[in-house]
């Protein structure tokens, strides 16, 4: 069911994803040709559009739940655990939103540690709570929600009021909170390209589970399984563009071209070449990996053809989040659009 829903659950990711790179987009830039009140007023429209936008989600999330489930073929027990995941998840969104709020701020100023750090202890406290929320309260994938939900608003909410602070080495005021109309438009102007190119990797994926659970929940878990395998190699490749994004932003703020392109190049070999080191194991120990997830012989099967097959592609997709992350941080999400939805 979490794995049916999760497409859903990546496409309101996405939506206000979009934004928060448009914001280390311009943060970068305002950062790199030191101006640091317009960086902070870029980073107050950040966390206001997280609030408010991701309310309404919400809302509208919670809504159309039970009906977009329906369509895409849901029924029974199947129907009910994924309904009462993704509206709750959908209820939590302003905590995830207001990680991402953060996460752009701090990594446009070129600062990766803090948001890992506390998005690692986000990840510990939900590993923590997931079993006393799933079986020893019994609330079963509710619990799973729930501790999702409280993970995340309590590093949420303290990752952002660090930015309020009054020995923050980046303070924002209350006042940049206030929407600024100029602002506020380049930000929508560069985040929705962005916006939409996720999103519509989400559909694609919305599509594909349309797809796939005719085949059998069995078909449904390997591809879920080789997903998840395939996502954590591909981490290296994701951190690098994010970080190329920062990189490339503050460097054409600063005017500095060739800088820029140096870190193109250099981010071009890294990614390939961590991918490549990270891929080539799992073409040959695909049926083991794979064994860790499940017993189930039909999942073990499926899994490993599917893994061996992913896999293959994982070298050429450093080179896709290079280019993504070069795109984002030069401002040209049309570009990045275009990338993403091909």
């Amino acid at each position: 069911a979490i794995q049916f829903v999760w497409p859903m659950i990546f496409f309101m990711m996405s939506l206000g994803a979009g934004v928060s790179i448009a914001g280390t987009s311009l943060i970068s830039q305002y950062s790199g040709a030191a101006d640091d009140e317009m960086a902070k007023k870029v980073s107050g429209q950040v966390i206001t559009f997280s609030v408010v936008f991701s309310i309404i989600l919400g809302i509208i999330g919670f809504i159309i739940t039970p009906p977009l489930l329906k369509i895409m073929g849901a029924t029974d027990d199947f129907y009910i655990n994924a309904s009462d995941f993704l509206r709750l998840m959908f209820i939590g969104g302003p905590t995830m939103f207001m990680m991402f709020a953060y996460s752009a701020i701090r990594n446009g100023l070129g600062d990766t540690y803090r948001p890992m750090k506390i998005g690692g202890l986000s990840v510990l406290s939900n590993i923590i709570l997931d079993p006393i929320f799933i079986f020893t309260l019994g609330l079963g994938i509710k619990g799973a929600a729930l501790a999702t939900i409280i993970a995340r608003g309590t590093f949420g909410i303290y990752s952002i009021w660090t930015l309020f602070e009054k020995n923050s080495d980046f303070k924002i005021e209350k006042r940049h909170l206030i929407i600024d109309k100029s602002l506020m438009l380049e930000l929508l102007k560069i985040g929705i390209p962005s916006s939409v190119g996720q999103s519509m990797t989400s559909v694609g994926f919305m599509v594909l589970n349309i797809f796939i659970i005719s085949f059998g929940e069995a078909t449904l878990t390997a591809f879920a399984i080789g997903n998840q395998i395939n996502g954590l190699v591909l981490m290296p490749a994701m951190g690098i563009g994010s970080a190329l994004t920062t990189v490339v932003g503050q460097n054409l703020g600063a005017d500095n071209i060739d800088r820029a392109k140096k870190a193109v190049k250099t981010s071009m070999i890294m990614a390939t070449l961590f991918l490549s080191i990270g891929g080539l194991p799992l073409i040959y120990f695909a049926q083991e990996v794979i064994g860790l997830f499940t017993t189930d012989l039909e999942v073990l099967r499926q899994g490993t053809h599917y893994l061996i097959l992913i896999t293959l592609s994982i070298p050429l997709m450093g080179v896709f989040q290079v280019f993504v992350g070069t795109l984002q941080g030069a401002g040209k999400t049309l570009y990045s659009m275009g990338l993403m939805t091909a």
